[in-house]
């Protein structure tokens, strides 16, 4: 399992430690800090993005302590590939990335079947009015165990996370057209699923 990526307090100079808390500061005024070499802040930008990271990870691997695995496994990449970080960029749209891809690569290692927590542990609403069920319940996640993790992944980031077209498409790697067309598809495989009962 990953070791956390946040840094330990003790190997941080004096120097480089700057009071935190960080609230009111930017991620990328945060991401310049790391960059400088206060590793500290990384800290900082990994609780900021943690608990949305970890919904989408659940929402994929649908099992918690998976998740988080998945999350810190995450994290760890993103801090090692920070350099690499286009700041024009938005830093959640590029973590969010690495955590769908992350996410997609455990599903695929662990195909077995197991006992996922439900996902209404991950969110409590579903906001689509047009027939995705807004109670979330034990038909839900046995319709998303169904659908395949790239359309969980779309699934949980546009109606648990209230991601935009854009952002989804950052985070999948394709344009906004393409994101909303895969959004389309996976919506239907949900209700059909949804509907349908095991298939």
């Amino acid at each position: 399992m990953p070791t956390d990526p946040r840094p330990n307090d003790e190997t941080v100079t004096l120097a480089n430690q700057i009071p935190l808390p960080m609230d009111h500061d930017t991620d990328e005024h945060i991401i310049a800090r790391v960059v400088a070499g206060d590793r500290a802040a990384f800290r900082h930008l990994f609780d900021r993005h943690y608990g949305r990271s970890l919904s989408v990870a659940q929402g994929i691997v649908l099992h918690r302590s998976e998740a988080e695995d998945v999350v810190q496994e995450a994290m760890t990449k993103a801090f090692k590939n920070l350099t690499k970080f286009d700041r024009r960029a938005s830093f959640g749209t590029w973590l969010y990335r690495i955590v769908v891809n992350t996410a997609i690569q455990a599903t695929r290692r662990t195909r077995h079947d197991r006992q996922a927590v439900t996902l209404e542990a991950v969110s409590d609403r579903l906001t689509d009015p047009q027939g995705i069920p807004q109670l979330a319940d034990p038909e839900i996640e046995r319709a998303m165990r169904q659908m395949e993790p790239e359309d969980r992944a779309i699934i949980v980031m546009f109606y648990w996370e209230d991601l935009s077209l854009n952002e989804i498409a950052g985070a999948m790697e394709c344009t906004p057209n393409a994101a909303k067309t895969r959004l389309f598809r996976a919506r239907e495989r949900f209700r059909q699923f949804y509907q349908g009962g095991d298939q």
